[in-house]
């Protein structure tokens, strides 16, 4: 079965024939959490800067299922900054060659 709602119930037998049926329990079964999707928008990839450069990071974000909590901006595995509120953006300043 998949996602929805449902009425479940249990029913007892005797020896004698005799059946009795439980009060329904309604339940619901949602759907798995889907991950949300996230773009970078700015900059494009190639782009060259010169330093000590201030490098704007944009990025668009959506959630099918839920509302987008925050967007986390990276320079490799090292975190830049946290936006919150759309548009998601930040200014990465003081940037050196590399």
């Amino acid at each position: 079965m998949g996602t929805g709602s449902y009425s479940l119930t249990a029913k007892a037998y005797d020896n004698l024939g005799a059946v009795t049926t439980s009060n329904a329990s309604i339940i619901t079964v949602n759907p798995p959490n889907l991950a949300p999707s996230v773009s970078l928008t700015s900059p494009v990839s190639g782009t060259s800067y010169t330093a000590p450069a201030t490098i704007t990071l944009d990025a668009t974000a959506a959630d099918s299922d839920g509302t987008i909590a925050k967007v986390e901006f990276y320079n490799g595995a090292s975190l830049l900054s946290t936006d919150t509120t759309a548009p998601y953006s930040y200014a990465w300043s003081g940037v050196g060659a590399g």
